[in-house]
C-alpha cells in the first residue's frame, strides 16, 4: 500500500509542476494575444513560438527558457513597466530564442500544408 501512495504523490507532485509552467505559458500567451496586436502586427508568431517551448517542455521536461521569459514578464511588471515597454522586452527576448523553437514552427507549418 506505500507503494502505492509514493506513487500516487508523484503523480500529483508531477503533474502540479506541469501546470505551474503551462500556466506560466498561458499568461504569457494572453498577455501577447492582448497587447501584440496593438504593437506588431506578427504578434501570433510570437504565441507560436511559446506553444512551441511548451510542447518542447512536455517532451524533455525541461523549462528554462519558459522560466526565463516568465521571470522577465513578471519582474517588468513589478517594475510597473507600461504594457508597451513590456511587450517590447517580450519580443526582444522571443527574436533571441534558440533556432529549434523557430524552425519547429516552419515544419509544423509545412507538414499541414
Amino acid at each position: 500500500m506505500a507503494d502505492y501512495e509514493i506513487l500516487s504523490k508523484y503523480r500529483k507532485d508531477e503533474l502540479n509542476r506541469i501546470e505551474n509552467i503551462l500556466k506560466k505559458s498561458l499568461e504569457l500567451i494572453a498577455f501577447i494575444k492582448v497587447y501584440g496586436a496593438l504593437y506588431d502586427k506578427h504578434y501570433n508568431s510570437f504565441i507560436l513560438n511559446i506553444n512551441n517551448l511548451s510542447e518542447h517542455y512536455l517532451q524533455d521536461f525541461n523549462s528554462d527558457i519558459i522560466d526565463r521569459l516568465y521571470n522577465i514578464f513578471t519582474t517588468a511588471k513589478e517594475e510597473k513597466k507600461s504594457e508597451q515597454e513590456i511587450f517590447e522586452i517580450l519580443r526582444k527576448e522571443l527574436y533571441n530564442l534558440p533556432a529549434y523553437s523557430i524552425t519547429e514552427v516552419n515544419d509544423r507549418s509545412a507538414r499541414h500544408k
